[in-house]
């Protein structure tokens, strides 16, 4: 494993931390300032760490109680001139929101990370819910 792949995998990990926390300042900073991103709920995109930020406020606010964040069958790739990277894992979100709903759920992540000022940013993040095709409903009991 390459140095690079280390530190991405630390990030990985603190920001896993970060979300169990419920720490929105920590999370908006794993992030690029113009990052995109494409959510499991709308809107279609958002830009901009800002957007980041206040998705992460409104997620989070949900939850009462503690908050299971877990990632699994993480992939790293590092390109070849090491400032350009790309993950995408499996990631369990078990937790009860406000009003007492039981959350227990897999989601796919996939991330491209930039290295800006010689840290690594999140540049772009897509997270994916897998949907029945007949039904068009959110199929949130698949398990790994």
């Amino acid at each position: 494993m390459s140095n690079e792949e280390t530190k991405l995998q630390e990030l990985v990990a603190l920001y896993a931390q970060a979300v169990r926390a419920r720490d929105v300042e920590t999370l908006a900073g794993f992030y690029a300032k113009d990052v995109v991103t494409f959510d499991a709920v709308g809107p279609l995109q958002r830009r901009g760490v800002e957007a980041v930020r206040k998705r992460a406020e409104e997620w989070l606010a949900q939850f009462q109680g503690p908050l299971g964040y877990e990632i699994r069958e993480l992939r790293l790739d590092v390109a070849e001139n090491e400032d350009i990277a790309f993950s995408s894992s499996l990631n369990a979100v078990d937790g009860r929101t406000r009003d007492g709903q039981e959350i227990k759920m897999w989601i796919r992540v996939t991330v491209g990370y930039r290295k800006l000022a010689g840290e690594w940013r999140i540049d772009h993040e897509h997270v994916a819910v897998p949907f029945d095709a007949k039904t068009m409903r959110a199929e949130l009991d698949l398990r790994p």
